[in-house]
C-alpha cells in the first residue's frame, strides 16, 4: 500500500449562514446503483432540479446548505457521495484492491446520473465545490445532454503535477505547528489502516486532518471551530486517485463540445492554482470567470454578498454585475495592473 496522504480538493467545514426558505425538506435514504446515499430535497417537486455536489473526496453536504435559498424556484437537492456523510459505507479491503472499484470516481459519476433519473428530471443544473466541481464536469462531459447550466466552485479537474503544486501552495500556508500535527495525523492513518482500523475510527481520523487544513484555505482565519459533520476515509482515500490518471489534453476535446451555460468561480486567496479553471475556461466554449478578490476556498462564506448576487444572476440568466472573464488572456491582463 502506497503511503496515506489527505487528498484535500474541499474543505468539510460546516457553515452556519441564514437563508430565507419555507420549503417543505424532504430527507433520507435513497438507494442508487445499489447504494444507499442520504439525499435532501427542498423545493417544489416540479420546479427545475438543481444538484448541489459537496467536496473532498469524503466530505459531505453540510458546508452548502445555504444554497437551499433558491429552493421557492428550484428543486435543491443536496446529497452525500457514496462512502461518506450520512452515507452507506461500503466494504474496503486493503489486502483486495478489487473492493476499491465501488468507491472509483466512475461509480461517482454514475451515481449522479442515477440520482438525476432517480428524480425524473430529464435535465438538471449543477453547483460543484473544490472536488465537486470537478465530478460536475466529469458528469458534464459523460452526460452533456443532461445539463441545463453548470457552476464549478473553487474546483475542477486536476492531474498528479496540479495536484502536486496545489498541495504544495497549501502546506505553504500552514503554519510549522499545523504541519507538524498534520504530520502526525497523516503517520497515525497509516498505521490505523495497516491495522485494519474501523472505518469508524478512519474517518474520524480524516475529520482531525481537515480541522487543522480549514484555516489556511481562506483570506481570513477562522475564529472558531465549526461542525464538520461526517467524513469519509476511504472515499478521500480512493476517488482521490483519479489524478493519476487524469488526461488534460484528452478531457479537452469533450470540454469544447460543452453547449450549456458554465459560470466558473475562485478566490484570490485560494491556495489551489487558478490553473485549475483556466484550463476549464480555455476550452469550455462561453465560459464566464468570475474571481471573488477577498475570498479563497469559501466565496460563499467570506463574501456571501457577492457570491449569491453573482450565482443567482447566472441561474436567473440575468447580466452578471461583477465583473467576468471569458479567456485566459483576460485573467492574466488584470493580474498585470
Amino acid at each position: 500500500m502506497k503511503a496515506i496522504s489527505i487528498l484535500l480538493t474541499s474543505t468539510v467545514i460546516g457553515l452556519n449562514l441564514s437563508h430565507s426558505s419555507n420549503s417543505e425538506i424532504r430527507e433520507g435514504m435513497r438507494t442508487i446503483n445499489g447504494t444507499k446515499l442520504f439525499v435532501r430535497e427542498v423545493g417544489p417537486i416540479d420546479a427545475p432540479v438543481l444538484i448541489v455536489v459537496h467536496g473532498g473526496p469524503g466530505g459531505n453536504h453540510l458546508q452548502l446548505r445555504a444554497l437551499e435559498q433558491y429552493s421557492p424556484d428550484f428543486r435543491v437537492i443536496l446529497y452525500d457521495q457514496r462512502g461518506t456523510g450520512k452515507s452507506e459505507r461500503l466494504q474496503v479491503s486493503i489486502s483486495n484492491p478489487d473492493t476499491f472499484r465501488e468507491l472509483s470516481l466512475d461509480k461517482n459519476i454514475e451515481d449522479l446520473e442515477g440520482l438525476r433519473k432517480s428524480l425524473n428530471a430529464e435535465k438538471i443544473s449543477l453547483i460543484g465545490h473544490s472536488f465537486g466541481g470537478a465530478l460536475v464536469t466529469f458528469y458534464a462531459a459523460k452526460y452533456p445532454d443532461k445539463i441545463n447550466k453548470l457552476v464549478v466552485y473553487s474546483g475542477g479537474p486536476e492531474d498528479r503535477e496540479l495536484f502536486n503544486l496545489k498541495n504544495k501552495a497549501h502546506m505553504n500556508k500552514m503554519t510549522s505547528i499545523e504541519q507538524f500535527q498534520l504530520k502526525k495525523i497523516t503517520e497515525s492513518l497509516q498505521l490505523e489502516v495497516e491495522g485494519n482500523a474501523s472505518q469508524n475510527v478512519l474517518d474520524q481520523s480524516l475529520i482531525e486532518a481537515v480541522k487543522l487544513m480549514i484555516p489556511s484555505l481562506n483570506c481570513q482565519r477562522p475564529t472558531e471551530s465549526k461542525d464538520l459533520g461526517h467524513g469519509g476515509f476511504w472515499a478521500n482515500y480512493i476517488v482521490g486517485q483519479y489524478v493519476d490518471t487524469f488526461n488534460r489534453i484528452e478531457f479537452a476535446k469533450k470540454l469544447k463540445t460543452f453547449k450549456f451555460p458554465t459560470l466558473l468561480m475562485w478566490g484570490r486567496c485560494e491556495p489551489s492554482p487558478q490553473e485549475r479553471l483556466l484550463y476549464l475556461l480555455d476550452h469550455i466554449p462561453n465560459a464566464q470567470f468570475a474571481i471573488f478578490e477577498n475570498s479563497g476556498h469559501n466565496a460563499m462564506e467570506e463574501e456571501p454578498g457577492l457570491f449569491f448576487e453573482t450565482l443567482e444572476e447566472f441561474l436567473y440568466d440575468k447580466t452578471i454585475q461583477q465583473k467576468t472573464y471569458r479567456s485566459r488572456l483576460e485573467v492574466q491582463e488584470k493580474s498585470n495592473e
